[in-house]
C-alpha cells in the first residue's frame, strides 16, 4: 500500500479520458465494419429473425431428403458413369460429359438418378413414380425435330421397370406446374407457369451451348432447332426488340414476333423465321414468309438461316420489306451484339448458279 496521494485524473485515467482512449483506437475498426456490413444484404437480425420462407421449406422438405452416398459408394457410382455408362450413352447424363469440369460433376444426373432406383426399390415397388426435372437434354428425352422433349427415354423407364417394378411418368417442371395448375387454379397463376418454361429453355440454351462449342467457338450446327430459335430471340433483343417466340402449337408460318419501336410512339412489327439448313432455303420459303406477311399486316419479315439464298430469292426480296440475313452475316451479328464467336462448319459447296 502506497502513502503517497493518487489522483487518477492526473494521470489520465478517470472515465472521460479512457472513453477518448478507447473511442481513438476503434475508430478505424468500426470504419471498416460498417463498409463489410453496406457489402452484404444479410445482417445480424435477418440471423435472428425467423425466415418464413426457410421455415416452409423446411416443413416441404421434412422426412423427404434421402440420405447421401458414402464416399466409397460415391466414387464406384462416379467410375461406373465414366467409364461404362457414358462411352456406351446410356441415359442419363452422357451429355454432361465435355461441360463439367469433372468426373464428379459430369456424374451427377447418374448419381441422382441412382438414388431414384434405390428409392423406388425400397419405398415405390410396383408403384407409379413421378419424376419431374427442368433438364431437357437428349440423354433424359426423346426430342421432336425442334429439340423439344417429347417422351421420357425408354431405357430410363425399363431400367427403373426391372429394378423396382415401378412404372415412371417422367414430366418437365413447366408441364407439371400446368398439370397442378388444372386442379388448384389458385395456387398456380399462368405467369408462373409461364416464368418456368422460360427459365428451363434460358437452361438448355446454356447446357447446348457449352455442349456444342469447339475451340471456345459456338458451333450452330449442332444447337437443336429450338435453342437456335432463342439464341436469334436474344439476338434480336440486343439490337432494340422485343421479341417473342410463338407457341409451338400454333403454326403460324414464322417462328419469332419482333417488335421495335420507331419514330414517336409508332411500333414496328417484324416476323422472323428461323432456318438452320446447311444447304440453299428455297425460294418457296422465302415466298412462304412474305404471304404470312401480308396475311398478318405485319410491317416487316426476316428470314435469318445458317445457309443461304438463291439468287431468284434475293431478287423476288428486292423493293419488299423482306429481309434475308445469310449464315455468315449471322455470324457477324453474333458477335457484334452478343459477343459470341460462333462457327457454321460442314457447309454443302454454295452452288455458282441459281437454284
Amino acid at each position: 500500500m502506497t502513502g503517497r496521494d493518487w489522483d487518477p485524473d492526473a494521470n489520465g485515467l478517470d472515465e472521460l479520458s479512457i472513453h477518448r482512449r478507447i473511442d481513438g483506437v476503434m475508430d478505424g475498426a468500426l470504419a471498416e465494419l460498417a463498409r463489410i456490413e453496406a457489402e452484404h444484404d444479410l445482417g445480424p437480425d435477418d440471423i435472428r429473425r425467423d425466415d418464413p420462407v426457410l421455415g416452409r421449406l423446411d416443413a416441404i422438405t421434412a422426412g423427404r431428403v434421402g440420405q447421401p452416398y458414402s464416399s466409397e459408394r460415391l466414387q464406384k457410382l462416379v467410375e461406373e458413369a465414366i467409364l461404362y455408362r457414358f462411352p456406351s450413352e446410356i441415359p442419363p447424363g452422357y451429355r454432361d460429359t465435355d461441360s463439367k469440369e469433372n468426373p464428379y460433376r459430369a456424374a451427377g444426373d447418374y448419381i441422382l438418378w441412382r438414388q431414384v432406383l434405390d428409392h423406388a426399390k425400397a419405398y415405390a415397388r410396383g408403384q407409379l413414380l413421378v419424376l419431374v426435372t427442368n433438364d431437357a437434354k437428349e440423354d433424359w428425352w426423346i426430342l421432336d425435330d425442334k429439340g423439344r422433349p417429347k417422351s421420357g427415354r425408354p431405357e430410363l423407364k425399363q431400367e427403373l421397370f426391372d429394378c423396382s417394378g415401378a412404372v415412371m411418368a417422367q414430366m418437365m417442371l413447366s408441364n407439371f406446374l400446368e398439370q397442378v395448375a388444372e386442379y388448384y387454379p389458385d395456387q398456380i397463376s399462368p405467369d408462373t407457369v409461364s416464368q418456368v418454361r422460360e427459365s428451363e429453355l434460358a437452361a438448355q440454351i446454356d447446357a447446348e451451348i457449352s455442349a456444342s462449342s469447339l475451340d471456345s467457338r459456338l458451333d450452330l450446327m449442332k444447337l437443336s432447332p429450338t435453342v437456335l430459335e432463342h439464341l436469334v430471340r436474344q439476338l434480336l433483343e440486343a439490337m432494340g426488340y422485343e421479341a417473342f417466340i410463338t407457341r409451338a402449337t400454333h403454326d403460324s408460318g414464322f417462328d419469332i414476333d419482333a417488335i421495335r419501336p420507331t419514330s414517336g410512339s409508332e411500333r414496328e412489327r417484324t416476323l422472323v423465321e428461323v432456318k438452320r439448313y446447311r444447304s440453299v432455303v428455297s425460294p418457296e420459303t422465302v415466298r412462304a414468309l412474305y404471304g404470312t406477311l401480308q396475311d398478318e399486316n405485319a410491317d416487316q419479315a426476316m428470314i435469318i438461316t445458317t445457309s443461304w439464298f438463291a439468287s431468284s430469292s434475293k431478287v423476288f426480296a428486292q423493293g419488299k420489306s423482306l429481309t434475308l440475313v445469310e449464315g455468315t452475316e449471322l455470324l457477324a451479328l453474333l458477335r457484334e451484339h452478343l459477343g459470341i464467336e460462333a462457327i457454321i462448319p460442314e457447309r454443302r459447296k454454295r452452288p455458282t448458279g441459281d437454284t
